[in-house]
């Protein structure tokens, strides 16, 4: 039997024993850490659970403090959770009520930013490369506020898969590219419609796998979520696409070994949504409707109208950077970037930041903000090209702010 359906069967005995649903679904999160640890679960006694509180740690105290009217052997077990929690470095939540006084706001206050049907989100629409419209939902600032706490201080504590590399501390564009330099075959491979494609339910598995209990994993979930899906354009939604996407970078990683077993090189990365494959034998290209079966048994669709198969005798570009002998910048980046600077000198900042927000398609507050993001743009062009970043980095220095 494996644990989930043990703990599946554990919560069921424990509903049909009226224990308290809280405690119930507690001690399956418990049992879940313990197992995956690979340690046996700690159930104490009534003559040993008064020196396990004694014993539980400072940060325990405070919980111990607020529920003393709890049976000893009940807090001996919090205890024990609280501890398995903390290996995993996440605030020790055991019930929405300890989520509400770790964010310091009501229940009242929960309950509204998790259901509320209006003021929640503001939606935004983004013009799509193709000519459609991408519609983002902005969270208010409260709400903002929480998913920035929920990313910092549960999320980002688990890492990525190593091959994903976008939306976590010290990722890069670069470090994306790099395995593909110099490949007979890149293919470029894009999943469509990435976060709202991404439910409610597989939000809520990241957030079990934290440790947390059923119902902890649910508040997290409405928090992060927007009728059913992952909300596109929430603080906390890169984060959770990329452990929601682990699976596929574990079962392509198998594929990976697999074929380097059989002296077959092949080279994966995902920045994003964005899946690269890269190989000089160009028979693997036939793993591509493996690779599809794995993207579709883990909730998702290859976007077949961005598939790109590129050969050594062409640009091969990953994420913005060109792979094909070393790692550099698209030329095509280059030229934009000295059109905005002539432009500029040429017709002043704001005709200029008026075209940007226009072909860009993204707010700019002022000259200052607009400065920022070409000074970010060229800071990307000198990791790749020192020679012609640092060129495109002395004509803005000759700009001023006006």
């Amino acid at each position: 039997m494996d644990k989930y359906t043990a703990t599946h069967q554990m919560r069921l005995l424990q509903e049909h024993a009226e224990v308290d649903p809280v405690l119930a679904e507690a001690v399956v999160a418990y049992t879940r850490l313990c197992t995956d640890r690979g340690v046996a679960p700690v159930f104490f006694a009534k003559e040993e659970a008064g020196q396990a509180i004694v014993d539980a740690p400072f940060f325990q105290q405070a919980f111990i403090g607020r529920n003393s009217h709890l049976a000893p052997q009940v807090l001996a077990f919090y205890a024990a959770y609280g501890q398995e929690l903390a290996r995993r470095r996440v605030p020790i939540l055991f019930s929405t009520e300890d989520l509400a006084f770790r964010l310091g706001i009501s229940m009242r206050q929960l309950n509204w930013l998790s259901y509320a049907k209006q003021g929640r989100y503001r939606p935004l629409e983004r013009s799509k490369a193709n000519g459609k419209v991408r519609i983002l939902h902005a969270p208010n600032s409260k709400l903002k506020t929480v998913q920035r706490w929920i990313t910092s201080r549960i999320l980002l504590k688990q890492k990525p898969h190593p091959y994903a590399t976008a939306y976590y501390p010290g990722s890069s564009l670069a470090r994306g590219a790099d395995p593909h330099v110099g490949r007979k075959v890149v293919i470029r491979m894009d999943l469509k419609d990435f976060f709202p494609s991404i439910t409610y339910a597989q939000v809520r598995r990241v957030f079990s796998s934290f440790g947390y209990s059923y119902r902890v994993a649910s508040a997290l979930s409405s928090l992060c979520c927007l009728d059913g899906k992952l909300v596109q354009g929430a603080p906390s939604s890169p984060a959770l696409s990329n452990l929601v996407a682990l699976n596929i970078d574990r079962r392509i990683t198998g594929l990976k070994k697999h074929l380097q077993s059989t002296d077959q090189k092949f080279y994966y990365s995902r920045y994003a949504d964005d899946l690269i494959f890269s190989f000089d034998d160009e028979s693997l290209i036939g793993t591509l409707p493996l690779i599809r079966q794995i993207i579709r048994e883990e909730g998702f669709e290859c976007n077949e109208d961005k598939l790109r198969i590129m050969r050594s005798g062409r640009q091969q570009t990953v994420t913005g950077v060109v792979v094909n002998r070393k790692l550099n910048v698209n030329a095509a980046e280059c030229r934009r970037l000295r059109a905005v600077l002539h432009n500029i000198r040429s017709h002043g900042w704001d005709t200029e930041m008026q075209r940007w927000q226009s072909n860009m398609n993204t707010r700019v507050r002022d000259q200052a903000h607009f400065r920022q993001i070409l000074e970010g743009r060229i800071a990307f062009v000198r990791s790749l090209n020192p020679e012609k970043g640092g060129k495109l980095l002395d004509s803005l220095k000759t700009i001023q702010i006006v």
